[in-house]
């Protein structure tokens, strides 16, 4: 599991737990006296030596959205949608997003770091415009959005399927177990 902090990514849990570990260590060995104390420094630096080695900055690319089904409106777009998951075999990912909204980029963001983005360019991905009042009531009315950003997905045989994630802090795991199971 990749743990991502403050621009950097860690591959697994032990390795990010290395830097505050790490911290801990060198706080203790700064109270203690006596040759313990050396030995605590040298401790603590092997730890932040580790975090900081193994730590990658985050990578992003570009997201490549489907122009013919993203300038669709809303009430064709999911049908449509399934035609083409169908057809292509592949999976669908719909971004629903607006021009007010202020998520909306750092879920855009979020989509276009590393794993995630790793997954997503296999699949067609369509952004969903709803900046117009009426088609994100259209939207709402086919799909339970409670916010902005959303994800919906359909699967290759063309079924959409739930969850709708809502909100730029959904749980990358969760996110990456969907575009998984994909």
């Amino acid at each position: 599991m990749d743990i991502e902090f403050a621009g950097f990514v860690w591959e697994g849990v032990f390795w990010f737990l290395l830097g505050p570990v790490g911290l801990l260590i060198l706080f203790w060995a700064v109270l203690s006296e006596g040759r313990s104390q050396n030995v605590l420094l040298a401790v603590s630096a092997i730890a932040l030596l580790g975090f900081a080695i193994v730590a990658e900055p985050l990578q992003h690319r570009e997201l490549r959205f489907d122009s013919s089904l993203s300038d669709l409106p809303v009430e064709g777009l999911i049908d449509r949608a399934a035609t083409e998951a169908r057809s292509q075999e592949r999976p669908v990912v719909l971004y629903f997003r607006a021009d007010w909204c202020s998520h909306c980029e750092e879920l855009e963001e979020r989509l276009s770091v590393g794993g995630v983005n790793d997954l997503i360019k296999s699949m067609l991905l369509v952004r969903v415009d709803l900046t117009r009042e009426d088609e994100y009531r259209a939207a709402n009315e086919i799909l339970p959005l409670a916010s902005l950003p959303a994800l919906a997905f359909i699967d290759r045989k063309g079924r959409l399927l739930g969850p709708v994630l809502t909100g730029a802090e959904m749980p990358r795991s969760a996110l990456l177990s969907i575009l998984r199971a994909l």
